[in-house]
C-alpha cells in the first residue's frame, strides 16, 4: 500500500506516531489541515494495523476516541477487503466513503509504449524530445533545494486555480533525506541546465517486485514534459521491479484522466472509514 511506505511516514514524522499493540504495528497521524482551511488537531489511523489484528484495531479506535474526546475516529487507506473484515468481524458501527484510487502499472508496458493504446503518449514524448533536447539525470540529495522550489512554484499555481489542493510540508524533508533509504531512487529533467521536472520513488513490496512513485512535479507550459518524465521514470527503475503503484488521483478528474491514459493494469479503490468507539 502506497500510504504505508516508510519513507513517507518518516518524512511526516512530526505528525505521525506508531505503537505496537498486540503484535501489530499501529500508525496514527495528526491532521494539520482541512479542505476549508480550518486547522484540525484530531488523531486518526493512517491505515489498519499491520498485520491486521481485530483486538489491536478495537484498542486503537477506543484509544483515539478517548484522546480526541470524540465518539468516533477516522481510519484512512481502507480497501474493499478491509471493509468486509470490519463489517463481518468487528463489533462496532462503521461507515465508509470513497477517498481516491491507487493506480498500478505494468512496467514492461509503460517502458515499451507499444500498441495503439500508447499512441498519444509516444507522440508527446517525441514532441518534447524534439522541441527541448532534454537531459535526464539521476536524483542526488544536493538537488533538493531546486526540487523544493519547483514544488512550491507548482503548488502556488495550483492554489490559484483550486484552493482545496493542499501542500504538505514534509515534501521538503523527503527530498532532503532521500539518501537515507537504500531502496529509493529518482530522476530529474533539465532543459538548457534548468530543472524542469523531477520524479522520486522507491521499492514498495520487495517480494512482489512492486515499486512506487512518491513525488512528481513539473513546470508548466512544456508540451509533453509530463509524459516524458513518466516514461523515463519507468526506464530508470531497478530491474527487479515489475509493477509500479503510482498512488492515488486525489479525487481530481484531470489527474484521474491522466493516470488512465497510461493504461493501469489494476485500479485499487481506497476508502476512509468512520468507526464508532465500543
Amino acid at each position: 500500500m502506497w500510504a504505508s511506505y516508510f519513507p513517507i511516514l518518516y518524512s511526516n514524522r512530526k505528525n505521525v506516531l506508531w505503537k505496537v499493540i498486540d503484535n501489530s504495528l499501529c500508525v496514527f497521524q495528526k491532521s494539520t489541515y482541512s479542505k476549508v482551511n480550518e486547522y484540525e488537531k484530531n488523531w486518526s489511523m493512517a491505515f489498519l494495523p499491520m498485520p491486521f489484528n481485530y483486538k489491536a484495531f478495537e484498542n486503537c479506535v477506543n484509544l483515539l476516541c478517548k484522546l480526541n474526546k470524540l465518539n468516533s475516529v477516522n481510519v484512512h487507506n481502507i480497501s474493499n477487503t478491509d471493509m468486509d473484515a470490519i463489517h463481518s468481524k468487528i463489533n462496532c458501527d462503521a461507515t465508509f466513503a470513497a477517498d481516491g484510487k491507487d493506480y498500478i502499472y505494468d512496467v514492461s508496458c509503460s517502458k515499451s509504449l507499444t500498441g495503439p493504446d500508447y499512441k498519444k503518449i509516444r507522440y508527446y514524448v517525441k514532441h518534447f524530445e524534439r522541441d527541448y533536447s532534454p537531459q535526464v539525470e539521476k536524483y542526488d540529495p544536493s538537488m533538493y533545494k531546486e526540487c523544493f522550489k519547483l514544488t512550491k512554484d507548482w503548488m502556488r499555481r495550483k492554489l490559484e486555480k483550486d484552493d482545496t489542493i493542499l501542500y504538505k510540508e514534509h515534501t521538503k524533508e523527503m527530498l532532503k533525506e532521500l539518501w537515507m533509504f537504500d531502496d529509493m531512487f529518482g530522476i530529474a529533467v533539465r532543459v538548457k541546465g534548468e530543472l524542469v521536472a523531477f520524479s522520486l520513488g522507491g521499492i514498495l513490496l520487495e517480494n512482489r517486485q512492486t515499486g512506487t512513485c512518491i513525488i512528481r512535479k513539473t513546470v508548466d507550459g512544456m508540451k509533453g514534459l509530463s509524459e516524458f518524465i513518466d516514461w523515463n521514470f519507468y526506464n530508470y527503475l531497478p530491474q527487479k521491479i515489475n509493477y509500479v503503484n503510482d498512488g492515488d488521483d486525489c479525487m481530481s478528474p484531470s489527474l484521474a484522466d491522466y493516470k488512465m491514459k497510461w493504461r493501469p493494469a489494476k485500479i485499487q479503490p481506497i476508502f476512509k472509514g468512520t468507526v464508532e468507539a465500543q
